[in-house]
């Protein structure tokens, strides 16, 4: 999953800061015109929007948790 993920955010240089909620990954961005949409709905996800700018919410629902620990463990692998 974060093999899709990632790279469609831009790739850890571009990731700020991950965080979730109950059914979404909220990321904040260094740039958000990098983002591949497109790329990102290939992840399974059932919605992607800018809540403000350089902010993404990327929406998995109940399963979210497991999504956000394979991010978090990617990006400390660099």
């Amino acid at each position: 999953m974060a093999d899709i993920v990632i790279p469609a955010l831009g790739g850890c240089g571009n990731i700020k800061n991950v965080d979730n909620c109950v059914s979404r990954l909220r990321i904040d961005l260094k740039d958000q015109s990098v983002v591949d949409v497109e790329r990102l709905k290939d992840s399974g996800t059932s919605g992607v929007f800018f809540p403000q700018e350089n902010h993404i919410h990327v929406v998995f629902g109940p399963y979210v948790e497991f999504v956000r620990n394979a991010v978090d463990d990617a990006m400390k692998k660099g």
